[in-house]
């Protein structure tokens, strides 16, 4: 692929965000970026049916010498948006960012300027949650996504620079494009992870950096968060590892032996008398009711919300059952050749 070593490319793959799309614009329009750089913005629109694309007009023609190119992706999912995007940038340096998310003014220059001081194919940091109006919901997921009891080691909970195996919103060198080629279009889930283990299996580099940081608006509903898990997030860790086995990570795969033992255990204690199964089951049970109680405490403590120490615990497992089960739902439709739903 070419590229213009003075521009600064960043692909947004975006559908249906009239809400956001504005004050996203206004965050990148406020970039600071190298003096010797310029930017331009890539929208690759999947297919909108809102008023997006009046939204970005209007932006448009409020600041006629902001660079801004909009993309129609008749395929909707966002990896054939990355790909479109790609295709069309004009920069050696490519950010992959989302519009649910604000960028500090520093954010791209920070980028850039961790890529080249590291030497690095990838740059990257971590995102703040944000609540919107204070919401309960939001507590509950923020606190579930940003809590090693509940992600692991993901680079939402990582506070410290170092080499890593993915980053939030990076920003890439476009020559490694050439040696690991497209995103995989097969994964409407994880494209970015697998892209990104990818790129180590090839022998690049991931630079996590706390200096770049954004505050990102996700899932408000604990319910509709589960829901992610169940339909999108569980079955397409599964999907991904059938598409690169290299993408294995033990923080996606534990919730699907952990609801399977939880499953297994029940029947097993239900039905039959194994004394010894039976301790280590409990035994199991009580280190990670304790494991939750106490994280639940300390996330209660951080938000100052008593009620929210109390149900986090059930929060907890709810999620890593659902993702197990959503997990293991992928599980039944890679063996039964289903396809990827």
């Amino acid at each position: 692929m070419t590229f213009d070593n003075k521009i600064i490319s960043v692909i947004v793959p975006i559908r249906n965000e009239e809400i956001i799309i504005e004050k996203f614009l206004l965050s990148m329009k406020e970039q600071l970026v190298p003096s010797e750089m310029s930017l331009e913005i890539i929208l690759v629109d999947g297919m909108s049916n809102d008023k997006t694309i009046d939204n970005i007009n209007k932006f448009i023609n409020k600041n006629p010498n902001f660079k801004i190119k909009i993309f129609k992706n008749n395929q909707i999912y966002t990896p054939f948006a990355m790909n479109i995007g790609l295709k069309e940038s004009r920069g050696r340096y490519i950010c992959i960012f989302g519009c649910h998310t604000i960028y500090p003014k520093d954010y791209i220059h920070n980028c850039y300027d961790e890529l080249n001081k590291m030497d690095a194919d990838c740059a990257g940091g971590w995102h703040i949650n944000e609540i919107n109006n204070n919401s309960f919901g939001g507590k509950v997921v923020a606190s579930i996504q940003t809590h090693k009891f509940g992600v692991g080691n993901s680079y939402k909970t990582n506070y410290n620079d170092g080499w890593v195996d993915t980053a939030a919103y990076s920003m890439y060198d476009k020559k490694i494009f050439d040696k690991v080629g497209l995103f995989n279009t097969k994964l409407i889930r994880g494209q970015d992870y697998e892209m990104n283990k990818r790129i180590i299996k090839n022998g690049g580099k991931i630079w996590f950096s706390t200096k770049i940081k954004s505050h990102y608006y996700g899932k408000q509903n604990f319910i509709q968060f589960l829901k992610k898990q169940l339909y999108e997030e569980g079955p397409f860790n599964v999907y991904m590892w059938n598409e690169a086995p290299y993408a294995l990570g033990y923080r996606h795969g534990i919730t699907l032996f952990f609801s399977l033992g939880f499953i297994i255990g029940i029947i097993l204690i239900s039905f039959f008398t194994f004394p010894i199964l039976n301790g280590i089951y409990f035994s199991v049970m009580l280190l990670y009711s304790f494991l939750a109680l106490t994280s639940g405490i300390q996330k209660g403590l951080e938000y100052k919300n008593f009620i929210l120490a109390i149900l986090l615990p059930i929060c907890f497992f709810l999620f890593h059952f659902v993702h197990g089960i959503g997990m293991l739902r992928g599980v039944f439709n890679v063996i039964l050749k289903r396809g990827y739903k």
